[in-house]
């Protein structure tokens, strides 16, 4: 039973339900003619397909893990294959299900997407360049729009969608450089792969930095409090700064890994506070 939880990645569901709880509700706890049941029924929904995904992606990245990530469930033998495969298809459905029983169609057709590209990028798009980051970065940040349909609160949530896409791509990146060595010895072509994991850091500046000009912008036509201007300037791009000046001076991999496990850390810090000050 521990290593159907552990395979799910509870942490990062619990990140997923935050997420959609926060698409449903942002600005609009005053609100009450919606349904509190239909947003249980969509937080729960979004968290199985992610559950899913992570499963799924196990399963598919199996030779990898076992020179990346040896402590993860599958390399250890503590699940067959084919049960983590089997495991994965069940909350797919199950999640699509959860769904179709909210009754709204725009929640139900995110699901199916969501479902379908995390299915496919585990499967096949994760060993492309570049694509497989912007699908997985949709998928991420899109837990905000699937919140938000189950109370119409979409147009109040796209900014906090736009950043999170653009913070997670920067992290796909990354990871590509994490799992440089992973990737190599099996043949598989990511960003790092190809170009080097110096090139895909630095290219990973670009989708971050456009987060930090969007924050601007947002300041500049007042579309941005400036509270929360300056608490995500202070929180979110000076800190980001400080440790692409770290992680360039100490280009090795645990270094790269821990960038990648600290911005996972400072994208929660950045929702929280976005959602506290919004």
């Amino acid at each position: 039973m521990k290593s159907y939880i552990s395979i799910t990645r509870p942490f990062n569901c619990l990140f997923v339900a935050l997420s959609v709880f926060i698409g449903a509700v942002l600005k609009q706890i005053q609100v009450i003619d919606y349904s509190w049941f239909i947003i249980l029924q969509t937080v729960l929904s979004a968290m199985i397909i992610a559950a899913a995904g992570y499963v799924v992606n196990d399963y598919y990245d199996l030779p990898l893990d076992r020179i990346n990530k040896p402590n993860r469930v599958l390399p250890q033998g503590k699940m067959k294959p084919e049960r983590a495969l089997h495991f994965s298809l069940f909350l797919f459905i199950l999640g699509i299900i959860i769904s179709v029983t909210t009754g709204v169609l725009s929640i139900i057709i995110v699901a199916l997407i969501n479902s379908l590209i995390l299915f496919y990028y585990a499967k096949i798009f994760k060993r492309t360049v570049l694509i497989g980051n912007l699908f997985i970065s949709w998928a991420t940040a899109s837990v905000f729009i699937y919140g938000s349909l189950a109370t119409g609160n979409l147009p109040i949530i796209l900014p906090i969608f736009v950043y999170t896409f653009f913070y997670t791509l920067t992290r796909e990146m990354i990871k590509d450089a994490e799992d440089i060595s992973g990737d190599i010895r099996n043949g598989i072509t990511t960003l790092a792969t190809k170009f080097g994991e110096r090139f895909a850091i630095i290219l990973s500046i670009i989708p971050v930095s456009i987060v930090i000009v969007l924050l601007f912008l947002g300041y500049r036509y007042e579309t941005l409090d400036g509270k929360l201007f300056y608490s995500i300037s202070f929180l979110f791009a000076i800190p980001l700064i400080i440790m692409y000046i770290f992680l360039f001076n100490r280009l090795e991999t645990k270094f790269i890994r821990v960038f990648s496990q600290v911005s996972k850390l400072h994208m929660l810090l950045l929702l929280i506070v976005y959602a506290s000050l919004a």
